[in-house]
């Protein structure tokens, strides 16, 4: 039987108050992309210019939690959407044109999928923080987000959750390393 989902993929946003979400969200070129916001732990004048800024795309569903942490936040994002591809995200990095689409390609037959992220920089600071993090989270070692694709079902082979919500950053690397304990082939 077809699925009666209207979404074929749903891209899980976690955001405390950076408003350069909005970059982010106008860079998800699929127009049957779910697109859903976790605001963690943010003010109500955030959340509302978020809502406000959003109200007329009707791919974006926002949640808040006042739980602190990435793990949770991810967490709460990933149990909400409802396609059965899930896309993780970051609110400050935005996607290339198509490449959710070849994402979508290149997940078929698989479980996990790991996109190549670029980091752009302008100083010589920026510079350095982009060298640390493209040495940090492009090894093929991990499966660090952004850009981490994988089947919304996956959750039952790696101990039924996805990120663990006790942990309030740097919740991918227990997710990677979980999914390394459970002997799952990644993707990239």
């Amino acid at each position: 039987m077809p699925s009666t989902n209207k979404y074929k993929i749903s891209v899980v946003i976690p955001v405390s108050t950076d408003k350069s979400i909005l970059e982010c969200i106008k860079s998800v070129d699929v127009q049957d992309a779910e697109i859903v916001i976790v605001v963690n732990n943010s003010t109500s004048a955030f959340l509302k210019f978020l809502m406000q800024a959003t109200k007329h795309d009707n791919r974006v569903k926002i949640y808040k939690t006042d739980i602190l942490g990435l793990g949770n936040a991810r967490e709460l994002g990933c149990e909400k959407a409802s396609a059965p591809i899930l896309l993780n995200m970051d609110s400050d990095c935005v996607f290339t044109p198509g490449s959710i689409e070849k994402m979508l390609v290149g997940i078929r037959g698989q479980n996990f999928l790991k996109g190549e992220v670029y980091y752009l920089y302008d100083n010589f600071f920026t510079k350095l923080i982009a060298k640390a993090r493209s040495t940090h989270s492009s090894s093929s070692n991990n499966v660090y987000t952004p850009m981490l694709a994988f089947k919304k079902n996956i959750d039952q082979l790696m101990g039924g959750y996805y990120y663990s919500k006790l942990i309030t950053w740097t919740e991918d690397h227990e997710f990677s390393q979980r999914l390394n304990c459970y002997g799952l082939k990644v993707t990239y």
